[in-house]
Formats: C-alpha cells, sequence, structure tokens
C-alpha cells in the first residue's frame, strides 16, 4: 500500500468551509420538520395543531408546553416542528447545563418575542435555577440580585414574551410549583408497529434506500415501539447491505442482521437478557434494583428508564413492594424453566395464607384449587361456609373436637351458629367439653 493510500476516503467526511457534510446534512433531514411530516402521537400532534392556530389567531406566544414520555419517541423533535409552524427561533438547552441562575438570565435575555426555549431533560433544573423560572414563565420578567450585604440590591429585568418547551422522562421528579406553570401537557406513548414501518420507510427514502415492506415490518416490530431505535437497526441493516452491495434491503438480510446485532424475537438486546439472568439466578427474585445494577454493570437510572419499560411491556419483568420479580414469561425468553415456587410468582396479591385474592374456587368442594390452607387449621382462608351449617365446605375439622376453626359461636350457648346437633345428645358434635364431662354453659 502507498503512502498515499487508506481504505477510508476522507473526502467523504469532510465538506467545504462553512458547509455541513454530506452525511450530517442527510442525518439532519431525517427528523420531520412539519406537523403534517410527524408520524403517529395522533392524538398529541391534533392538539398542538389547535393549540398553535389559535394563538397565531391571537397574536400572541403559545403556552409552555411540557412533554414527557421514554426517550427516543420524538419530544425533541416537536420542539423543532413547534418553532418551524410559529416561524420563530429555537433556543435549545438541557437542564444540567443551567447549574448557575446567570446561565439561565444569559439565556432568556437574548430572546427575542414569539421565540422557543427548550429545555430537555427538565427535571434535572438545579432548584435554585427553577425559581429564577417562576417569574419568567408567568410575568416575563426576572430579579437579580447584585451586590451582598448592605449594599445588595434587586435589579428586575423584563424579558420579551416567549414559549417554554420541556422535555422530560420523569415526570414525578418535577416539583409541583414548576409543573404548574404549564400550560399545555403532552405525553407520548410507544408507537405500534405499522407506524414504525412508515417511519423506516421515509428514513429510508431519505438515505436512498429500498426496503422491502416485509422487512421494514420486521424492523418496526424489533425496534421496541421507539423510532430512535427502529432508525438504529435501519442504519445497521444498511452498513451490511452496502458491505454486501444488496440493491434491497430484504427480509433475510434484515434478520442476519438483527442476529449479528444480538436482537431476538421479543426485540431483547444482550443487556435486557442480563437483567433477566440476574433475577433467575435469585430465583426469580424479588431482587432490589440496586442489586440487579451492580450485577449487570449498569446505573440504576438507566436501568429503569431504558430496559424496564420494554420488559414491563411485554410481561416479562414484575414490579412489586418487595422489588423486582421474573415473570412465567420472562423465564421462557432466556430458554429456563421456572422452578416450582418462582411459577407462583403472578405479581396476584396473596393473603398471609398462599390464596391468591380473588381466585375461583373448586365448584365440587368449594376450595380454591392449589391454594395453601393455614398449617394451624387446614381451612382455606376466604373460603365460603355453606349457608344451611354455616361451615366451610370441604374445609378439615379439628380432629380433637371435630368442630371447624373460625367457625363463629353463638354467645349464649358457644354452640357453632347453624352445625348440626348429635340427635342422641343434643350436642353438637364437637363442641367443646370442661373436664367434669359436661359442655361448656350447659
Amino acid at each position: 500500500m502507498q503512502g498515499d493510500e487508506h481504505v477510508f476516503q476522507m473526502a467523504a467526511f469532510e465538506a467545504g468551509p462553512g458547509e455541513p457534510s454530506p452525511e450530517r446534512a442527510i442525518e439532519a433531514g431525517l427528523r420531520p420538520t412539519r406537523l403534517t411530516e410527524f408520524v403517529g402521537q395522533g392524538r398529541v400532534v391534533h392538539d398542538l395543531r389547535v393549540h398553535l392556530e389559535a394563538a397565531l389567531q391571537r397574536g400572541e406566544p403559545p403556552d409552555h408546553i411540557l412533554f414527557s414520555g421514554p426517550p427516543g419517541l420524538g419530544k425533541t423533535s416537536l420542539a423543532r416542528i413547534l418553532a418551524a409552524e410559529l416561524g420563530s427561533r429555537l433556543h435549545a438547552t438541557t437542564g444540567p447545563a443551567l447549574e448557575r441562575p446567570k446561565d439561565l438570565v444569559g439565556l432568556l435575555t437574548n430572546l427575542q418575542q414569539g421565540d422557543v426555549l427548550f429545555l430537555d431533560e427538565i427535571h434535572r433544573v438545579p432548584v435554585t435555577v427553577e425559581e429564577y423560572l417562576y417569574t419568567a414563565m408567568e410575568d416575563f420578567r426576572i430579579e437579580m440580585t447584585v451586590d451582598s450585604g448592605l449594599h445588595a440590591r434587586v435589579l428586575p429585568i423584563t424579558i420579551k414574551p416567549f414559549t417554554l418547551v420541556g422535555a422530560t422522562t420523569r415526570e414525578g421528579l418535577l416539583s409541583r410549583p414548576f409543573r404548574e406553570r404549564f400550560g399545555l401537557f403532552e405525553r407520548l406513548d410507544p408507537y405500534p408497529a405499522h407506524e414504525l414501518a412508515e417511519i423506516i420507510q421515509r428514513q429510508a427514502q431519505i438515505f436512498g434506500l429500498v426496503v422491502e415492506p416485509a422487512a421494514a415490518a420486521l424492523l418496526a416490530e424489533r425496534a421496541r415501539g421507539t423510532p430512535r431505535i427502529a432508525g438504529r437497526f435501519l442504519r445497521r441493516v444498511r452498513d451490511y447491505g452496502q458491505v454486501a452491495q444488496a440493491e434491497v434491503l430484504d427480509l433475510a438480510l434484515v434478520e442476519t442482521t438483527l442476529k449479528r446485532l444480538g436482537v431476538d424475537a421479543l426485540g431483547l438486546e444482550e443487556m435486557d437478557r442480563r437483567v433477566l439472568r440476574c433475577l433467575a439466578d435469585q430465583a426469580g427474585g424479588p431482587c432490589a434494583l440496586k442489586t440487579i445494577a451492580a450485577v449487570v454493570g449498569e446505573t440504576e437510572d438507566t436501568i429503569e428508564d431504558v430496559f424496564e419499560p420494554h420488559l414491563l411491556r411485554e410481561g416479562l419483568l414484575l414490579k412489586t413492594a418487595r422489588g423486582r420479580m421474573l415473570a412465567p414469561a420472562g423465564w421462557r425468553a432466556i430458554g429456563r424453566t421456572a422452578p416450582a415456587a418462582a411459577a407462583r410468582n403472578d405479581g396476584q396479591p396473596r393473603s398471609t395464607s398462599g390464596r391468591v385474592s380473588g381466585a375461583a374456587a373448586d365448584p365440587a368442594t368449594d376450595r380454591v384449587s392449589g391454594a395453601a390452607a393455614d398449617p394451624a387449621t387446614d381451612r382455606v382462608s376466604g373460603a365460603a361456609a355453606d349457608p344451611a351449617t354455616d361451615r366451610v365446605s370441604g374445609a378439615a375439622a379439628d380432629p380433637a373436637t371435630d368442630r371447624v376453626s373460625g367457625a363463629a359461636a353463638d354467645p349464649a350457648t358457644d354452640r357453632v351458629s347453624g352445625a348440626a346437633a348429635d340427635p342422641a345428645t343434643g350436642r353438637v358434635s364437637g363442641a367443646a367439653e370442661d373436664p367434669a364431662g359436661r359442655g361448656l354453659f350447659e
């Protein structure tokens, strides 16, 4: 190989002065720029269209908007679309970037009339900065304290009306005063497969690719309801197709690519399987989130925000008050057989006797099939009693007294209400006697 030869042609990645690279230009074009181009989230798009049209007719900025939902569903894209529909500038930053109040003041004073300020990860805005946003959002002014001590004074600063658009994956971490200052709340949900397939075909057209409908459908099914993941899969299929010199991205190429990426039929990746295997190694749980994070080598927030939602939607994982538990489908997903004890971990509430609340009883015995009886009485907790005898059908009586444990006795006679008496003696079978042989209270 000559000195000036290289397997990579760097000229393809370089652009002229002031010009974006061709690849960057294509990536920027993947995001929709108008509400009419946005696929999915029909209710959210409709609400935004109505709100924007009304605000434009009034000639005033729209109310502040809060987008929430899992990552990768289009919150940032909607913020960009909002600014484009209004014909205003977008100023984007993140919550952790605003470390001090003066960072926010510099950003707000540069806003023009009707501009859109986009705050991603808004739940991570420091409390001291958040308090400055209160008056900025309501009254479009902020008050800065200048100097300190005897020379301290408050300097009011008026800012031009703007629209704050916040995006968060954890809406519950927002303080109540902060949250109540937003006028519109929109939550984005995972996309159905047919909408993801449409998004994949749109991106393939921008890339100049031809994707078979069956191949696009398979990518959509494995994308966990997230356009960002679908786009990532499409790029990897494009790489394999380019190396293989495939003119069309067909079903076989997609299956091969996903297999090499470690994505199975449920859309699970290696980290998902690590979480499930961690629970399986603990007999199905319950297991604390901190323990899972230490075993799989990932942070607790990442597991809870990125991996758990899909596992919960697929019914592979259970979140209980005692910790995470592996559902029966989770055992099957990793190719293991659940032990007998773990097979009953279906997440249903049980009483102290082991009976599943609300479980159907056996019509022949009125006892819950498979429910654990009270070890002391062998009586199934909550089983219906026979109206004729007030005795629990099928419940074993105490061998010493032949009396059904737990049946209500008459205070006047200490006899069990409705219990059949012995025809010869008139005594209730199994009624307790004193040492002299007489029934108590007789």
